[in-house]
């Protein structure tokens, strides 16, 4: 029994062997990429460097305690991550499942049955296995496609929640910017009602005029529109936070923190070449040409001939006592090639078709590159004029503020127009608001930076 099996087993490998000795090239040559990375990034400084370590939770760098545990219930609740983590999981079975289609089947059969021609019918046992032998490197690109799958659901995962951290810190502080904006804007309408206020009993007592009196309305009246609009960029920048979290607005609750005014730390570029090292959408391009080179080898190896094996047999007998007493036993084992021959062009149509997603791949891995490239030096250049924006900002701010107490002293002494208020007093609240909504743009652009650089979590 055993020796006919393995008899059979080695004319299959030796069949096999003389195969492979006249297949010309059963792995296909692919092209590798070619991208050019700078020395450095136009827009960093000489010497810049940053350690990987540096960008661990980039976030805390912050020191802002709320931010810190809003990111971290968005990381743990956040719909998409949790559809993310399971992809890896199915990623994960999938190789197992792709692994197993090469590895031996064993299966087994029992029952009775009984023919026409026969009295008695008899019981049998027919347990039987199957195997095809990858030797054209089937299993191992098969393998490799599968592993490169889970690596790839893998970094995507990580770039989720990469991008996640961030757009919580930029709706955070947006949202932070709008309340502070809406604060500054409450304050204004209340001075200027209050100014309104003292302009109609001036007029009422003939020291001031009708025109004055309507540019102070006017003036009101301008912020106190300003401040609906405000409200409404609060709820809804709520919203989009919950969101983020995965939770439902009703839950979210009052965000208690203050805006931060001093601005974010400065973080330096690094080199280029380390960028792409961190960053999760330059490896995931990298796993998914390895995939694709992959599949070109398992396209390849259908061209060539497959090598099954099979053995079946088992126990017979009339009684259930015969099926484990005297010699009941038969076997049968098979080895065979099945070589193809002739597809229409269907097998070499496919390899090439597997080639051609290649170069796809390939050429998707270079855009990829470039682009990673490309975001880091705009979220450098972002944060760099931010930082000379408000510097110009807090100037302004300090200048109009002093020039509409001036212009308001002057009026009230009577050495100065209403219109002259009116104007000194609009580039003031104007330049306060710029100067809120370019802080939290450089906290968005932080953000960016990060996120562009391929923080860790």
């Amino acid at each position: 029994m055993n020796r006919g099996l393995v008899i059979s087993v080695l004319a299959g490998l030796a069949c096999a062997a003389a195969v492979l000795c006249v297949v010309p090239g059963c792995s296909p040559k692919l092209s590798a990429p070619a991208v050019e990375v700078p020395g450095r990034f136009a827009q960093g400084l000489p010497g810049d460097t940053l350690a990987v370590a540096e960008l661990d939770r980039w976030w805390e760098m912050l020191g802002d305690t709320t931010l810190n545990r809003l990111i971290d219930s968005a990381l743990k609740n956040n719909k998409d991550v949790l559809a993310a983590s399971s992809n890896i999981r199915s990623a994960q079975l999938n190789r197992k499942v792709q692994r197993a289609a090469y590895l031996p089947s064993v299966g087994v059969g029992a029952g009775w049955e009984k023919e026409l021609q026969f009295a008695k019918g008899a019981f049998y046992v027919e347990p039987s296995a199957s195997w095809e032998l990858s030797l054209f490197g089937a299993l191992r690109n098969t393998t490799r496609m599968a592993d490169a799958q889970v690596s790839l659901s893998k970094n995507d995962y990580q770039g989720l929640m990469l991008s996640l951290s961030a757009e919580v810190a930029s709706t955070y502080y947006t949202l932070l910017g709008d309340r502070e904006s809406y604060r500054l804007t409450q304050k204004s309408y209340d001075d200027r009602k209050r100014s309104t206020d003292l302009i109609d009993s001036m007029h009422t007592h003939g020291m001031r005029s009708g025109v004055d009196l309507a540019q102070s309305q006017e003036l009101t009246a301008q912020a106190g529109a300003l401040l609906p609009r405000l409200r409404q960029a609060q709820v809804q920048d709520g919203i989009n936070l919950a969101l983020l979290l995965g939770i439902s607005p009703h839950r979210l609750g009052s965000v208690e923190a203050d805006f931060p005014v001093q601005g974010p730390p400065r973080v330096p570029a690094g080199l280029p070449s380390d960028v792409l090292l961190r960053r999760w959408d330059v490896a995931a391009a990298q796993d998914a040409m390895d995939a694709a080179a992959a599949q070109v080898g398992i396209a390849r190896a259908q061209r060539f001939p497959s090598i099954p094996l099979s053995a079946s047999g088992g126990v017979a007998s009339q009684t259930l006592k015969g099926l484990v007493s005297g010699d009941p036993l038969a076997w049968s084992a098979a080895v065979g090639i099945i070589q193809p021959i002739f597809a229409f062009g269907a097998n070499k149509s496919r390899e090439g078709m597997a080639k051609e997603h290649y170069v796809q791949a390939v050429l998707a891995y270079e855009k990829c590159v470039i682009t990673a490239l490309g975001e880091v030096e705009a979220a450098l250049a972002a944060v760099g004029n931010g930082r000379e924006r408000i510097v110009s900002l807090v100037e302004l701010v300090r200048a109009s503020g002093e020039a509409s107490r001036l212009a308001n002293a002057l009026y009230m002494n009577g050495m100065g127009d209403y219109l002259s208020v009116l104007q000194a007093e609009q580039t003031w609240q104007t330049a306060q608001i710029d100067l809120v909504t370019a802080q939290s743009n450089l906290y968005a652009s932080f953000a960016a930076l990060c996120k562009a650089l391929g923080g860790e979590l």
